[in-house]
């Protein structure tokens, strides 16, 4: 025994209508035991169940006690004592045990014991008691009930009948018969009281007797009649104690299902206003469905509209493309003939080299005629006119030569300048051809798109349509699980009245339990 459950004087005491109920096998081996009885023991109810009760037996208590109630169990008979028990810190507490046999189909299959509070004279008297037996015990002196026998009655009934027969002899005469016969007209009077109320009390003492009764009743020859009245009392003290006992689960259970049912109330009624609110959302839906089919046609036909625009715009730019090549093609035939034209303005400016170094030559020939007219005198007068005419025409071609020349001069640069803006047309031109040949590569790319995104509206319509359908269906999926939250709200309800009634019949059977024990 470890330091933890030690002996101690520590008494625990029970409450006035505590009752502490435990059930074993044959061999005393606990089966169940309930919450009040872990609780005064201060034993777990793992702990308890599958222990020998003689787990919570006191050292104090006499092995005469305990052999006392095995004998009368093992008879069927039941069993009504004073016992001190053990808690597991090592204290103790006073019962009024009442122990009955358990039986299944008429065979005895184990033991029930209802513990309640004693009351202290009970408890001053069997502590003496058991010291005494303790004592007994350790001594090897045997102990029993004291037994009443005839002696006493007979001692009586000597005494009254002494006085009629001291009369009989001493007295004579009718007054001496009178005499004679008060005595036994006392004993016929009181025969009830004298002979078969201690015959009834003996019958009785025969059927069962225990040492209990000393600590019960005491020792007077009517404490077997009193013993035998406490007996019935604690017998229906158990029957109550263990309908109470197995009331209790049924009142958890009550309390629990009370709680459940609140608690499924309270969900069902969320559940229902969740279930408006879906219901709600789910009407925004279907009316955003249709608003959503509408503009899916919408945007269906828009899209066709957009497709034939951008077929529409790919041919206007095809057939712009086609002209700029064909304007590229025609700058490039431009672009050769000015080339052309350079060439030969470059030859005519060449040419009109020539002609003014003509023109140079033949003035110089016409100076050096003219210097030759004016040696020869009047023979080359007329020559010398030649000459001039010739020098002057020389000198206008040359002027004229020098105009053509400028003329060429500008001419060619214009030419050049044409030349060139030909070119960055061309150039542009090939650029815009490019970009109109990439726009229309787009084009398609848009109208490829768009084909897909015809066929995905397409899909998109259908979907919504199933939508719409399915948010009608839905609605009255909706409705139907609104009606049955409603049906189940309603019978959550009526369970938990139910659970409410099963409570209050539960209570009143608790105070009829307790108003009868108030009797007893």
């Amino acid at each position: 025994m470890t330091a933890s459950n030690a002996p101690s004087d520590h008494e625990t005491l029970l409450e006035t209508n505590e009752q502490l109920v435990s059930t074993t096998d044959l061999n005393g081996v606990i089966t169940y035991s309930n919450e009040a009885f872990c609780r005064i023991a201060e034993f777990s109810h793992d702990e308890l169940v599958g222990q020998n009760h003689n787990l919570v037996r006191h050292t104090s208590m006499p092995k005469a006690a305990f052999a006392d109630m095995w004998s009368h169990l093992k008879k069927g008979q039941a069993w009504r004592g004073i016992v001190k028990n053990r808690t597991k810190s090592g204290g103790f507490y006073w019962v009024d045990a009442y122990v009955t046999p358990i039986y299944e189909h008429g065979q005895i299959i184990g033991y029930q014991s209802v513990r309640v509070k004693p009351k202290r004279e009970w408890v001053n008297v069997a502590d003496k008691a058991y010291k005494k037996l303790r004592k007994a015990e350790m001594s090897g002196r045997g102990w029993s009930i004291p037994r009443f026998d005839a002696v006493r009655y007979a001692i009586l009934l000597g005494s009254l009948l002494a006085p009629l027969l001291s009369n009989i002899l001493t007295i004579q005469g009718a007054l001496s018969w009178v005499l004679h016969l008060l005595p036994i007209v006392a004993i016929l009077m009181f025969k009830q009281e004298l002979l078969d109320t201690p015959k009834q009390l003996k019958y009785l003492k025969s059927d069962y007797d225990s040492i209990s009764r000393l600590i019960y009743s005491g020792q007077s020859q009517f404490s077997i009649a009193d013993f035998h009245i406490k007996m019935l009392s604690a017998r229906i003290r158990t029957v109550l104690g263990r309908m109470t006992d197995s009331a209790k689960p049924l009142q958890n259970l009550s309390d629990s299902l009370s709680a459940t049912t609140h608690e499924v109330s309270e969900a069902l009624e969320q559940q229902t206003r969740d279930i408006r609110q879906v219901r709600e959302a789910s009407e925004e839906v279907e009316l955003t469905a249709n608003e959503v089919s509408t503009s899916t046609h919408e945007a269906h036909e828009l899209i066709d509209d957009t497709l034939n625009t951008c077929l529409l715009a790919k041919e206007t730019i095809d057939r712009t493309h086609a002209n700029l090549e064909q304007l590229s093609l025609q700058a490039e035939k431009a672009t050769q003939a000015t080339f052309q034209l350079s060439e030969q303005a470059q030859n005519v400016s060449k040419m009109m080299e020539e002609i003014g170094g003509i023109a140079e030559q033949t003035n110089l020939l016409a100076l050096n005629a003219a210097i030759e007219a004016a040696r020869a005198g009047e023979q080359g007068r007329g020559f010398a006119v030649v000459s001039d005419e010739v020098r002057a025409l020389s000198g206008r071609t040359a002027n004229a030569t020098l105009q053509i020349k400028d003329s060429i001069g500008t001419m060619l640069a214009t030419i050049e300048t044409w030349q060139q803006d030909i070119i960055e047309n061309r150039e542009q031109t090939n650029i815009c051809g490019e970009v109109a040949q990439e726009s229309a590569k787009r084009l398609s790319d848009v109208e490829s798109m768009m084909h897909s995104m015809n066929q995905l509206m397409t899909v998109v319509e259908d979907a919504s349509m199933k939508q719409r359908r399915l948010s009608g269906d839905v609605n009255q999926h909706i409705q139907s699980i609104t009606l049955a939250a409603e049906k189940n709200l309603t019978a959550t309800h009526s369970v938990n009245q139910h659970s409410q009634d099963l409570r209050n019949q539960v209570n009143e059977f608790y105070q009829l339990a307790h108003r009868f024990e108030e009797k007893q």
